[in-house]
């Protein structure tokens, strides 16, 4: 069985070779330059149906190529779509249709591609399609009513072609679109017989469940059984026949049992395939509840497992369409049972049982020798140096060559796999650890939290004091030409004069920022997280004293909301407003630490 090939390489004659590039038709319709062929077609140059010693127009060089733009410039100058040329004698769609464009082939049939043309071999359209098993594509033409079962010179069809070459989904359209699975070649034989070269067992079963012919004889006499033997494919032949019912040499089985028709019957397997999971269900449960669970869990794995060997059995019987509800291997059942069973046990395991503790040493002398322990020994040096001296103790391999890598570095990879990798993965997890601990310094160091250093938090509750204020003062809460922006707050409508600036809309690299944890690190570490100043930072060095020298943390002394601030204790709870950087100490000591009362000047007095 020979088929066509693309005979077009991209070659150019001698002659055209000769022309240069922007006066070469053939060469600027093979890149897909539209202008200079525009210019040479108004130039009068030559035309849309320009054609070269061997008949082959611009339209062709565009097609196999892929220009579609193209394609259709030259359909609008008159380019005719069903011109033959080149050593295949074929059209430009029928060149498109070997490459696979889809596009252009849909484009040059609504344009007026004959879809019934053949090429010097008798191909026609649907069979160079079929050549490399193109599902759409052949879809496409299917519908240009090309004749499903019209026969190349050797008279092959090309649901013999798809069977030859193991495409089932091909042969799965091709007969759901009617095409005949006992039609012959002029050999006498059949698309089963053709199955059977390749041995592709969805293809033989496929055609088999189409009712194909299986004692259809060659004209050398030789039926599907006899091919299946010569080339080899006994095992995907006789697996189909069992799949649909048949005995091993094509013969139907006979069950010895009465009502044999009625087991061959949809109703029959239907109601048996919905019964079945709920009489498992009562036995399984119905033995596991009288049994002892030695005895009743294996019992209930096999009779689980026989029924599903009975309904695999019952599916031979069963009619073509339903024959695949049920064919899982036991093996891979038993496989899933199993996991399934360790899966629960091992989750069932972490839930309820202890996970045990690190005991906590009763003295500080048993901790200065543990210490003094872990000192003395390598097990306190850095993972990367564990890394290396456990692969130093593995012997070097005795290839040490890698395609890409110095031999110095494949050595230590091919002694262990795992360990490099793990080395490295720890190595990028090191970076996200570094980046954390450099914000949270740094954020330390400026007396500021995460929430506030990343939304710039900057009026540190001024909009909640004022609003308070306005009530006692003037009986409302409005505050007119404030704008509160913060969590939780409305917007205020823009003034006269003024517009609402829409969002800027966040790009790529912004999103995969906020993925990554990059933002609070980007914007700690460049200074733009706040734009005013904060009016709790007594500067770095207070800052750090404050947070760091603080005793009441490490002993779980300090009530909630407290903390220091300049060296004194506040309860960031109890203060309307951040205590004014001005006082002194001893104003401090005067109101307690807290916040301080300033009375509304008279002019604002009621």
């Amino acid at each position: 069985m020979s088929e066509s090939k693309p005979h077009e390489n991209g070659s150019l004659s001698k002659a055209e070779d000769k022309l240069p590039l922007h006066e070469d038709v053939m060469q600027l319709a093979r890149l897909g330059e539209i202008g200079p062929i525009q210019k040479l077609f108004d130039d009068g140059k030559y035309d849309a149906n320009f054609k070269d010693e061997e008949g082959i127009t611009p339209l062709h060089w565009a097609a196999i190529n892929n220009h579609y733009a193209l394609c259709k410039y030259l359909i609008e100058r008159g380019a005719d779509v069903n011109a033959k040329g080149g050593e295949s004698v074929a059209t430009p769609t029928m060149w498109a249709v070997q490459r696979c464009h889809i596009y252009i082939v849909h484009l040059l049939l609504q344009n007026g591609a004959d879809p019934l043309l053949t090429d010097v071999q008798g191909y026609n359209m649907l069979h160079l399609a079929t050549f490399d098993g193109n599902v759409f594509l052949l879809l496409i033409l299917l519908h240009q009513n090309i004749p499903v079962d019209g026969p190349d010179p050797s008279g092959h069809t090309c649901l013999m072609w798809a069977a030859y070459k193991g495409f089932a989904a091909c042969v799965d359209l091709l007969l759901q679109w009617g095409a005949s699975v006992n039609m012959k070649d002029e050999k006498g034989f059949t698309a089963l017989h053709w199955a059977l070269v390749k041995g592709n067992s969805h293809c033989i079963s496929k055609l088999i469940e189409f009712g194909s012919d299986r004692f259809a004889e060659t004209e050398d006499g030789k039926t599907p059984a006899l091919v299946a033997l010569e080339m080899k494919s006994r095992g995907p032949w006789h697996r189909a026949l069992r799949e649909h019912g048949f005995n091993p040499d094509g013969t139907v089985k006979q069950l010895p049992l009465p009502f044999t028709s009625f087991l061959r019957t949809r109703t029959f397997h239907s109601r048996f395939f919905f019964l079945c999971p709920f009489f498992l269900i009562i036995l399984v449960f119905s033995i596991l509840s009288k049994l002892v669970i030695f005895i009743s869990l294996p019992l209930s794995i096999f009779l689980a497992f026989s029924l599903q060997w009975v309904a695999q059995q019952v599916l031979l019987w069963a009619p073509a369409d339903m024959n695949h509800i049920q064919r899982t291997h036991k093996m891979f059942n038993l496989l899933f049972a199993i996991s399934f069973a360790l899966c629960t046990y091992f989750y069932t395991m972490a839930m309820t049982e202890d996970p045990g503790y690190v005991p906590k040493l009763s003295s500080r002398t048993s901790q200065k020798a543990v210490v003094d322990d872990l000192i003395g020994t390598p097990s306190l040096s850095l993972c990367s140096k564990l890394n290396s001296a456990d692969i130093d103790s593995i012997p070097p391999p005795e290839d040490s060559t890698c395609n890409l890598l110095p031999e110095s570095v494949c050595s230590y990879v091919l002694r262990d796999n795992l360990t490099v990798v793990l080395a490295i993965w720890a190595a990028i997890q090191l970076t996200w650890v570094t980046m954390l601990i450099f914000t949270q310094l740094f954020l330390i160091a400026r007396a500021q939290t995460t929430w506030e250093s990343m939304r710039g938090n900057t009026h540190h509750m001024s909009a909640p004091r004022e609003v308070i204020t306005s009530a006692v003062m003037a009986g409302s809460t409005s505050m007119e030409g404030a704008q509160i922006s913060g969590p939780g707050s409305a917007p205020v409508p823009a003034g006269p004069g003024t517009t609402n600036a829409p969002r800027k809309r966040e790009g790529c690299f912004e999103q995969w920022k906020k993925l990554l944890g990059l933002d609070t690190f980007v914007a700690t570490a460049s200074g733009r997280a706040t734009k005013r100043r904060n009016p709790y930072s007594r500067g770095v060095v207070t800052n750090c004293r404050d947070f760091w020298c603080d005793p009441a943390p490490y002993f779980r002394k300090r009530e909630n909301g407290a903390a220091m601030l300049d060296g004194d204790v506040v309860n960031y709870t109890m203060i309307y407003e951040a205590p004014p950087r001005t006082r002194t100490r001893r104003n401090r000591d005067d109101d307690g630490g807290g916040g301080i009362y300033h009375s509304v000047g008279a002019e604002e007095s009621v």
